[in-house]
């Protein structure tokens, strides 16, 4: 899985009770993960959701792929609206955590290649790719996207699986579904209800294993994002080393927050903001969160904060509709 999940909780207890109409389930590959869907209702349900998550895919990168690396100076590739609209927001989060959020860390991210690594880069390899990665050397219109250097890249990873979820949702509704449940590696997107009232999903325990969750979200129309270092990484000489880059540095970035949960209507902005606030922390997280709140050209959207110490912080908006499950953990009080 390429980015930490937030875990569905007892679909089958909580979604088979639910809608009057037919239920279709079916899966893909994209993205680079399984994706799986929940659907009830709707035109040929399983056949539109295999269709739209690889379209949605092949608008991010001119290849489809999870990156995309420039082969010479001043290389310009065509990219969609939606991209677009993605790499502004990518500036605005670039600026804000002063660079450590980077969407042209794909040098590094490549370098890395946690999935596979059993011992991490050299520190001049490193240094190497570092001189590659720098959101302000590239230039971008609405329909096209230049790198200044060969070797450049963006890395559509902390943010292609939400977008591709949103893209999906969208083309089963277009089809006729009436509610369902979308998890694109984890990345999870629900629309419509159960007999009139909202899924329940649960939130990951970072601690735990694949099947624990400390907690449980009452939403829909909507998706639910989380980042956290505590499953893609690989030990050597007794040190971990997750995919969790300070752009930076080059290095993994260390931070005091287990993981970071972002509920917000745009799956794309979900994940892009849950990266964003983990790299940065509890405290500096929290206040580019609120800051985010005031900024143009980002959607509303609702956090839940699991730090190392245990506590756990929930935004106002999100807080009603979620329930602590785990006593291993506690709730932030002011």
């Amino acid at each position: 899985m390429k980015k930490n999940i937030c875990l569905l909780f007892a679909v089958c207890l909580v979604l088979l009770t639910g809608c009057s109409s037919r239920k279709v389930e079916a899966q893909t590959w994209a993205y680079d993960t399984l994706c799986t869907a929940t659907v009830w209702g709707g035109t040929d349900s399983a056949a539109v959701f295999t269709s739209a998550a690889t379209e949605g895919q092949a608008l991010l990168t001119p290849d489809g792929a999870k990156q995309y690396t420039s082969s010479q100076d001043g290389e310009t590739i065509a990219i969609s609206l939606d991209l677009f609209k993605i790499l502004n927001q990518a500036g605005i989060l670039y600026d804000l955590t002063a660079g450590a959020y980077d969407f042209t860390v794909a040098p590094l991210s490549d370098l890395w290649n946690v999935n596979a690594a059993v011992a991490p880069p050299k520190a001049e390899s490193i240094t190497e790719r570092l001189a590659l990665v720098e959101f302000d050397a590239l230039t971008f219109t609405e329909s096209s996207l230049t790198f200044r250097k060969a070797g450049m890249g963006i890395d559509i990873g902390s943010v292609g699986k939400g977008y591709g979820a949103d893209y999906t949702v969208a083309a089963l509704k277009n089809a006729g579904a009436e509610a369902g449940v979308i998890s694109f590696g984890g990345n999870v997107t629900l629309f419509g209800t159960k007999d009139g009232e909202p899924f329940r999903i649960g939130i990951r325990d970072p601690r735990g294993n694949a099947s624990d969750y400390l907690g449980v979200l009452t939403v829909t129309d909507t998706s639910v994002v989380t980042s956290g270092a505590y499953e893609r990484y690989f030990e050597y000489a007794e040190t971990v080393y997750h995919h969790l880059l300070d752009a930076n540095t080059g290095y993994p970035r260390e931070s005091d927050l287990l993981s970071v949960t972002v509920i917000c209507s745009d799956g794309a902005q979900a994940d892009m903001m849950s990266t964003a606030l983990w790299l940065m922390g509890m405290e500096d997280g929290w206040k580019l969160y609120e800051t985010l709140g005031k900024t143009e050209g980002f959607l509303p959207a609702e956090v839940i904060f699991v730090s190392q110490d245990g506590t756990v912080r929930v935004s106002d908006g999100i807080a009603p509709h979620f329930a602590l499950t785990s006593d291993d953990y506690t709730l932030w009080k002011d």
